[in-house]
């Protein structure tokens, strides 16, 4: 007569692990334990992914202001009043014209 041990018993001390419908079960459990670990690697790949695109998005925010900043900047530098300051600023013997420009006419019949 076999004795009956407690399931716990048998858990603990590792004997339900060679018991014959465990062993069957063996590939089934190791394939679980791929997927797991598969999953696992998944969900931290998609985390990562997620935290970069997050810096990017802070990273083109700030860029976007700063390329405002420097257009709105370059806009003011072209005035005509700020560049006549910055000529007689540093000096420079440039001057403005007060004619207008003329345009260029050419002849075709003459070619």
């Amino acid at each position: 007569m076999t004795k009956k041990r407690n399931p716990f018993m048998n858990l603990v001390d590792g004997s339900i692990l060679v018991k014959r419908k465990v062993v069957r079960q063996f590939p089934f459990i190791i394939f679980l334990t791929f997927l797991a670990f598969l999953y696992i690697a998944n969900r931290l790949s998609a985390e990562n992914t997620a935290m970069k695109a997050a810096k990017l998005e802070k990273n083109i925010k700030r860029l976007k202001a700063e390329a405002m900043s420097l257009s709105s900047e370059l806009i003011f530098l072209s005035n005509k009043s700020e560049v006549s300051h910055l000529i007689s600023e540093k000096n420079m013997s440039l001057r403005f014209t007060t004619e207008p420009p003329k345009k260029i006419l050419i002849d075709k019949k003459a070619n």
